[in-house]
């Protein structure tokens, strides 16, 4: 029988926001005790943004693949999609933009009020800004160049979803094989295009953290589609008991223990591994790892209350904090130089300020926000408070 709710994916989806959080407000130069190398949380978070793309197209098509070969309309199947991304994207956007626009005369940023503007009208209607402007990252001291959501760069990550949720009106028509054939053909490419920027580079590896900037953009398209597509042919598979894929997948789901706990402890482990080995570890956690977690968390149910409102509790926190984290840290990072605070105490002040700001945002301006566009929209067919997926 189809589960109604994967509430253990939910959970591994705020696992995986918080690590990137936790990430960009570690930097590379926080020293959590006195005599400690300085060293960022999660060096692999960037993974996470893999997690994310095979989530969402497990879990879409589970909530949407029916419905759209059974009637559902394109509009009403688009219009949904934008509902659920677009009201806190803008929030995290317009927060971002603020902050940036106080930083623009700082050493933090190498970028105009007009450019600052232009990015802002661009990025509202969900179109990148290719560029070369230096901005300074939270907690860090390294420049990034190029960034093509320059007010909340995580956002990149909101274009490719928006990009996938159009194409999965076709992937949803897939037969398993076409699909294995498009996951295949991504992953050669995703690949091949992380190591030609490392060549340029002059470096010897491969660097599969691309789609944020101007200089790795494309390959943000093969990045998306492999963990979108392997996503909607895990969920395909599991449901199509004639295929052997369903019984192998099926046997892998009842030979793994049923802990979430345990799940989100794994996934935990795979995102702070402190090396990528030039690209081999995450290059193997997405051909292997990944689709085992995701079939792991898919099949176990929680079990009593705390359980259940945990992976909730995550679910729903997952989306609006990796929105609103970064505008929030570059805010604090801003603030704490002025102040002179030492790195921890920015990076518990900003880790306070992000999960507050999320919550309050959430409650009094996204939520309400949905429920009318909804109301206005759909009559109210979507179920305001659910997951993002």
């Amino acid at each position: 029988m189809q589960k109604s709710r994967y509430d253990v994916l939910d959970g591994m989806r705020g696992i995986a926001a918080i690590a990137v959080m936790l990430f960009h407000f570690s930097g590379h130069q926080i020293a959590f005790l006195p005599g400690m190398p300085k060293v960022s949380l999660f060096h692999n978070a960037t993974l996470a943004v893999d997690f994310f793309f095979i989530l969402s197209g497990f879990v879409i098509c589970h909530a949407y693949g029916s419905r759209l070969l059974h009637g559902m309309s394109l509009r009403e199947f688009l219009i949904r999609r934008v509902i659920r991304l677009y009201p806190m994207f803008l929030l995290g956007l317009v927060l971002g933009t603020i902050v940036l626009a106080v930083l623009v005369n700082t050493p933090s940023a190498t970028i105009s009020y007009r450019a600052v503007a232009a990015a802002f009208v661009q990025n509202s209607a969900f179109i990148p800004f290719l560029n070369n402007f230096g901005l300074v990252p939270p907690m860090d001291t390294k420049i990034i160049v190029g960034e093509a959501f320059p007010a909340n760069p995580p956002a990149w990550s909101l274009f490719f979803e928006m990009f996938a949720s159009v194409a999965f009106i076709w992937l949803v028509r897939f037969q398993s094989k076409s699909l294995m054939v498009l996951i295949g053909c991504s992953y050669v490419a995703f690949i091949i295009m992380g190591t030609l920027a490392h060549f340029i580079d002059k470096e010897w590896g491969c660097d599969l953290g691309g789609g944020w900037g101007g200089t790795n953009f494309m390959a943000g398209f093969p990045r998306v589609l492999f963990g979108f597509s392997l996503g909607v042919l895990l969920f395909k598979s599991l449901l199509d008991k004639g295929s052997n894929l369903h019984e192998m997948l099926g046997r892998l789901g009842r030979s793994l223990p049923p802990s979430s706990y345990l799940v989100y402890g794994v996934l935990v482990l795979v995102l702070a591994f402190p090396v990528a080995i030039k690209g081999l570890y995450p290059a193997s956690v997405l051909l292997i790892i990944a689709p085992v977690l995701v079939v792991w968390g898919s099949a176990i149910t929680c079990k009593g209350k705390i359980e259940t409102k945990l992976a909730h509790f995550l679910g729903w926190l997952s989306y609006p904090v990796y929105c609103l984290h970064f505008p929030v840290g570059r805010a604090v990072n801003w603030v704490g130089k002025m102040f002179g605070w030492s790195e921890m105490l920015q990076f518990g002040v900003a880790l306070a300020v992000a999960i507050l700001l999320t919550i309050v945002l959430t409650k009094l301006i996204e939520e309400p926000t949905r429920a009318w566009l909804t109301d206005k929209l759909l009559r109210g067919n979507v179920r305001v408070g659910q997951p993002v997926s």
